[in-house]
């Protein structure tokens, strides 16, 4: 299911399908962490995840407030090693 959703995304009924399960996972889990995890995921496959990008920009002010050691921690976090 996850080949379909992502070789076409417009796919509707693949989309819901596995907005469907994942809400099942997500009512049957135990753990808040599943449970968070797999409720987020039916409601990006089910309204998109457009909104996730305004939390990857950075402000100015928050920039200039960090030490340098801080903003190369934070850059390590965010390098892909490979």
């Amino acid at each position: 299911m996850n080949h379909l959703v992502f070789a076409r995304p417009d796919f509707r009924e693949a989309r819901e399908l596995g907005a469907a399960a994942l809400e099942q996972m997500g009512y049957q889990a135990e753990l808040a962490t599943w449970r968070n995890a797999f409720l987020l995921g039916m409601r990006e496959l089910r309204e998109g995840n457009e909104g996730s990008a305004q939390f990857a920009r950075r402000s100015r002010d928050m920039v200039c407030a960090i030490t340098e050691e801080m903003f190369f921690d934070c850059l390590a976090v965010r390098v892909d090693g490979r």
